[in-house]
């Protein structure tokens, strides 16, 4: 039986991304799995263990899912991605938490359009 540290407990970061236009899941998924994989190799980028859980539709926010042991390392490649087709994004992560829907409520309860625009 395995103990309670050796586990591994799923993360979810909330982020908001600045672009000119809200983007697409498999869009967003590209850039992810591109930019993790330029900066961390590909081997880094599967240990990671990343996941994009949810993506809303209207508004510029999404939940990644990775490891506990992991969240440092998206934490910092999410301030590398600069770019996408050539236009400017950025990627702005504003929590972290344990469940996805404590996640979902932290990305709906506030207007990140007007925090950030």
């Amino acid at each position: 039986m395995t103990s309670a540290s050796k586990m591994e407990r799923a993360r979810y970061t909330v982020i908001y991304y600045h672009y000119e236009r809200v983007l697409r899941e498999d869009e967003l998924r590209r850039v992810f799995t591109y930019s993790l994989n330029r900066l961390n190799g590909l081997k880094g980028s599967l240990q990671m263990g990343l996941f994009l859980a949810w993506v809303h539709p209207t508004e510029k926010v999404a939940l990644i899912r990775t490891s506990h042991t992991t969240v440092t390392d998206l934490l910092c490649s999410t301030f590398f991605i600069k770019d996408f087709f050539d236009k400017p994004l950025s990627i702005i992560p504003l929590k972290t938490t344990g469940s996805i829907k404590n996640a979902k409520n932290i990305a709906n309860s506030l207007s990140w359009h007007e925090l950030f625009e």
